[in-house]
C-alpha cells in the first residue's frame, strides 16, 4: 500500500505550504528565515498573502509558496498584534478552505487531514468518521450544530458530511496559524531581523487594521463600564475587543442584547469591529435586522440564560434567580432585588 503522502503532487505542496512535506523544502534547499528577508519580492508577496482576500498562489513553485507563507506568519507575528494575527489566520484559513471544497476529491481532502493535521479520521463509500477527541478539539464552539449530542457517534468516531471535515480543517489550520504567529512574537528577539522587516509589518499592521478602527468608540465604552451587564454580555464584549472569531450565536446575542438596552445601529456595529472577518456593510445589514428595521420588521431579544447554557456561552457567574440577560440588566440599572421578573421572550 502506498504512503498517503505519495498521492500529494507538487501543485499540493504549493497550494497547501503548510503540509509537512512543503515545509520540509525549505530545509531541502538550505534555506533559513535570515535568506528570505533579504528577498524583496519574496517580502512584498508575504505581505499579499497576509492582507488579501484575492492572493493567488503560484502553483508551479511550491518553494515560493513555502517561503511566502513564512514571511506572513512571521510579519505578523512581529506586529504582536493579537487582532492583526487573528485576521490574517482567518483570512488565510478561509481561503484555503475554499481550495478543499471547490478543486479537492474526497480522497485528498482525507489525506490532508491526517498527513497535515494528524487526524484519527476514517472514510467510507463517502462518510467520514472522525475520532471524538479530534472532534471535540476542532469543532466551533457555541453553535448547537456542532454539539456532541447532536451527533451520530459509533466507536468513538463521530459522523461528518465532506463538507464538515472541510470546515474542520480550516478551524485546525486557523488555530495552527495563531500559534504560529504567537510563538514568532515571543521568540523573535534579534533586533537585526526585526529592523530588516520593519517597512513590512507596518504594511501588514497598517492593512489588516485599514478601516476596521481600533476598538469601540469612547461613547461605547463608557456605556459598559459599570455593572448593568451580565457576566455572560461582558464575557461577549471582550472576547470581541479581543478579536476572536465570535459564533454565530454568540454575535446574535451580543447584538440583540445591546441594541435592547438602548444602543442604537452605529454603537452595535463598532463593537464587531475588531473580528477578524469584519466586513462593515454586511454586520450593519445583520444588525438592523435584528434590530427591526429591516426583513419581517421585527425586533430580536438575546436568547434566555438557559440557551445560552447550552450553547456554552454562560459562564456559570450570574446571581440566583436570573433567567434572562435583559432581566439581569433591569434589575441592575434600577437597583432591584434579583428573580421575580419576565422579560416576555419565552
Amino acid at each position: 500500500m502506498l504512503r498517503e503522502e505519495l498521492l500529494l503532487t507538487r501543485e499540493d505542496l504549493a497550494k497547501y505550504p503548510f503540509l509537512p512535506q512543503s515545509l520540509h523544502l525549505l530545509e531541502e534547499y538550505g534555506l533559513r528565515i535570515t535568506d528570505l528577508i533579504t528577498d524583496k519580492y519574496l517580502l512584498e508577496r508575504a505581505v499579499e498573502r497576509a492582507t488579501s482576500r484575492n492572493y493567488v498562489p503560484d502553483l508551479t513553485d511550491p518553494l515560493r509558496e513555502v517561503a511566502t507563507l513564512a514571511l506572513s506568519i512571521l510579519l505578523c507575528g512581529l506586529t504582536r498584534d493579537n487582532i492583526v494575527v487573528r485576521r490574517f489566520a482567518d483570512l488565510e484559513s478561509k481561503r484555503v478552505s475554499k481550495l478543499f471544497l471547490q478543486r479537492e476529491e474526497e480522497r485528498k481532502l482525507i489525506t490532508i487531514a491526517r498527513v497535515g493535521f494528524g487526524l484519527d479520521v476514517e472514510y467510507s463509500s463517502g462518510l467520514v468518521k472522525l475520532h471524538f477527541t479530534h472532534y471535540l478539539r476542532y469543532s466551533p464552539r457555541g453553535d448547537p450544530h456542532w454539539k456532541l449530542v447532536n451527533r451520530i457517534v459509533e466507536r468513538g468516531y463521530v459522523e461528518l458530511t465532506v463538507r464538515e471535515l472541510a470546515r474542520l480543517l480550516e478551524e485546525a489550520y486557523e488555530r495552527w496559524l495563531i500559534e504560529k504567529c504567537q510563538r514568532v512574537g515571543q521568540e523573535v528577539g534579534s533586533t537585526e531581523l526585526c529592523l530588516e522587516v520593519t517597512t513590512y509589518v507596518e504594511q501588514v499592521r497598517e492593512r489588516l487594521r485599514r478601516g476596521r478602527g481600533e476598538g469601540p468608540s469612547p461613547r461605547v465604552r463608557t456605556r459598559i463600564s459599570g455593572d448593568p451587564y451580565p457576566p455572560c454580555i461582558r464575557n461577549l464584549i471582550e472576547a470581541a475587543r479581543a478579536g476572536e472569531n465570535l459564533s454565530h450565536i454568540a454575535r446574535f446575542t451580543l447584538a440583540s442584547f445591546l441594541l435592547n438596552v438602548g444602543l442604537d445601529v452605529d454603537e452595535v456595529v463598532k463593537y464587531f469591529e475588531n473580528l477578524p472577518d469584519y466586513d462593515e456593510k454586511r454586520t450593519r445589514y445583520q444588525v438592523e435586522h435584528i434590530a427591526g428595521l429591516r426583513g419581517s420588521r421585527k425586533k430580536y431579544l438575546p436568547p434566555s440564560c438557559d440557551y445560552l447554557r447550552s450553547v456554552g456561552l454562560c459562564p456559570g457567574e450570574c446571581v440566583p434567580g436570573i433567567r434572562h440577560p435583559l432581566q439581569y440588566y433591569r434589575l441592575a440599572t434600577r437597583g432591584g432585588g434579583v428573580g421575580g421578573e419576565d422579560t416576555g421572550s419565552g
